[in-house]
């Protein structure tokens, strides 16, 4: 009987675990999402097509010029 109740508190456990995981997973989605909302109401990014409307490297460095200018002001 002690055998059946470990393995099913260990049952519960790992499902409690997995919907934990997804729950983090979704919350995580949602956030890249609005990032990506944000991209494309800058204009960086074409809403039919998901394609970056600037060159990949172009953009980057602009993009790092603006995080360090925002890491850098007070």
């Amino acid at each position: 009987k002690n055998a059946l109740q470990e393995r099913d508190a260990a049952q519960k456990k790992a499902v409690q675990a997995r919907i934990s995981g997804q729950k983090n997973r979704r919350e995580r989605n949602h956030k890249l999402f609005l990032a990506a909302g944000l991209m494309i109401d800058a204009g960086l990014v074409d809403t039919k097509t998901g394609e970056l409307n600037f060159d990949h490297e172009k953009l980057l460095t602009a993009l790092k010029r603006v995080r360090y200018d925002l890491e850098t002001s007070a």
